[in-house]
């Protein structure tokens, strides 16, 4: 009885070792597991948008650009995009030449563009983001609404975390 009891504790002490590599492996390979499955999303989604000669990033332009309004300018765009201004042009560049998007010169400011889309690219959005809606909902089969809104919150906390860090490097 005694030695089965101790086998017991033993048996506890490795899971709980186990457990503990289990969940420090885990925390070391969040970041390229994150990335890891960004890069899926964006091969799937890139895959799904390919029939009309869009890609995920110039996908995400022309969403902005339906989302937050036209006319804005380019420099407002790539701020809220999250990318560098010449990203945004070659991008733009891209998507005039298949015209779905206009460049026209600011009101005040001749040398300011803003941007808008063309009619063929209304009527493409509203297709794309039917696609979009199925993938992702494709993507996400199987995970419960609680798992979501804890991976959500899980997701808001590591970026408040890396906001906090950039500030503090930047003071």
């Amino acid at each position: 009885m005694y030695l089965k009891g101790t086998l017991n504790l033993t048996s506890h002490a490795e899971k709980r070792t186990h457990q503990s590599q289990t969940t420090s492996e885990n925390r070391e390979n969040t970041g390229k597991r994150i990335a890891a499955v960004a890069r899926q999303w964006r091969t799937a989604l890139d895959g799904r948008l390919k029939p009309t000669g869009l890609s995920q990033a110039k996908w995400l332009v022309l969403l902005d650009i339906k989302r937050q309004g036209e006319g804005r300018l380019q420099k407002e765009l790539a701020k809220n995009l999250g990318v560098e201004g010449p990203t945004l042009v070659r991008t733009l560049d891209a998507l005039e030449a298949i015209e779905l998007v206009q460049r026209r010169s600011g009101i005040t400011d001749r040398r300011a563009k803003t941007v808008h889309l063309t009619e063929r690219a209304h009527a493409l959005v509203g297709e794309v983001e039917q696609s979009a809606a199925h993938l992702r909902e494709e993507i996400l089969d199987g995970i419960t609404s609680n798992d979501m809104e804890v991976f959500l919150t899980v997701l808001d906390r590591m970026s408040s975390n890396i906001k906090n860090l950039n500030q503090s490097s930047a003071d």
